[in-house]
């Protein structure tokens, strides 16, 4: 017999188990008052899932009411598989090949759970202790998309190589038509020197916990010396040991910390052995991770990020493991995202 699509996807009915021990360790409770005492009404309505009905409040509820996946039309088995592929590092499209659903659709089930990563944060995330070292990059993060205006087409021509002049002595049409029509796709807020939120080169700021598993990596406006301390002060233990490179941003960590650091004109490790070669040795991991993704619009970063630091916070973990921590992230759904997407300072 050939094999389907779905030949290879979990068992509908181990997932259905798996998600039900998650989600209620304890057995059902009504997701309107909470209470236990519910009847099932029907044990198969939806691949082995199952609906219930409260016997104090009356309210009707399936196992999926209340979580991030209960409008979803997808069943849970392939979920669990987008999931499973996910955190093997395969792409988007190339998982959707593997399923009878859409590359969008597919692509939705990853963003929901990188959503679900990032809202329940509190939840996976422990504070640094101990030695900790901190570094900061600036990532190229446009709008994935936006069109320019005709001034903006026209000064992005003026800036360029002389392609105007050799148009206009040509007879053709003007530059700044010629590029008002072909609608380009740009970044185009970069500016030179230390980069911002503002200028689509926001800093990511890594905080590494280096005797321990604990690994923080957030967006941030700016690298000025309150927004650093403010995102220390989230991650890391007051007290513990911070070594950073010599950037003056990082001068206010010694009101809350043991803080050292390193002069990297001068030497990488000091005699007194400060230095931040954990943090900058994250990068070297980071870095091949992000550009698989092949571009991302900033309003969606903050979700690959949280998603980052918690694959490396679990490391150790086995795929089984770490896929049954994922599972659980989805089982409850705390309402609409709260804007901390370009909120800083609650990641």
């Amino acid at each position: 017999m050939a094999l389907s699509e779905e030949s290879f996807l979990p068992d509908a009915e181990d997932c259905a188990e798996t998600w039900r021990a998650l989600r209620w360790p304890d057995g059902a409770e009504c997701v309107e008052c909470g209470s236990g005492d519910v009847a099932v009404q029907d044990w198969d309505y939806l691949s082995s899932l199952r609906r219930y009905q409260c016997r104090e409040c009356g309210r009707w509820f399936n196992d999926r009411s209340g979580t991030f996946i209960e409008s979803s039309k997808v069943r849970l088995p392939v979920w669990i598989y987008v999931l499973r592929e996910m955190d093997k590092d395969r792409s988007i499209n190339s998982i959707a090949k593997d399923l009878p659903h859409t590359y969008k659709t597919v692509h939705r089930i990853a963003t929901t759970m990188r959503e679900a990563i990032y809202r329940r944060r509190e939840e996976w995330r422990e504070v640094l202790t101990g030695e900790v070292a901190a570094d900061d990059v600036h990532l190229t993060l446009g709008q994935q998309g936006r069109t320019l205006g005709s001034e903006e087409a026209s000064e992005e021509v003026d800036e360029g190589s002389d392609e105007g002049d050799r148009s206009t002595e040509a007879g053709s049409t003007s530059s700044s038509e010629q590029c008002s029509s072909r609608k380009p796709r740009e970044r185009g807020l970069s500016k030179r020197g230390r980069g911002s939120w503002s200028g689509d080169q926001p800093p990511a700021v890594l905080w590494v916990e280096r005797n321990g598993p604990g690994r923080r990596l957030e967006l941030q406006p700016d690298v000025t010396q309150r927004t650093l301390l403010s995102s220390a002060v989230r991650h890391v233990e007051p007290g513990s040991e911070v070594d950073t490179d010599d950037f003056s941003g990082y001068r206010l960590l010694g009101e809350v910390y043991d803080h050292r650091s390193v002069d990297h004109e001068e030497t990488y490790v000091t005699d007194e052995g400060t230095h931040c070669n954990t943090a900058e040795g994250e990068w070297s991991i980071f870095k091949p991770w992000w550009h698989g993704f092949r571009g991302v619009a900033k309003r969606h970063a903050y979700r690959y990020l949280s998603e980052y630091s918690f694959r490396r916070s679990h490391r150790s973990d086995s795929r089984q493991k770490r896929l049954r921590r994922m599972i659980a992230l989805l089982r409850l759904n705390y309402g609409p995202s709260n804007q901390a997407r370009t909120s800083f300072g609650v990641h």
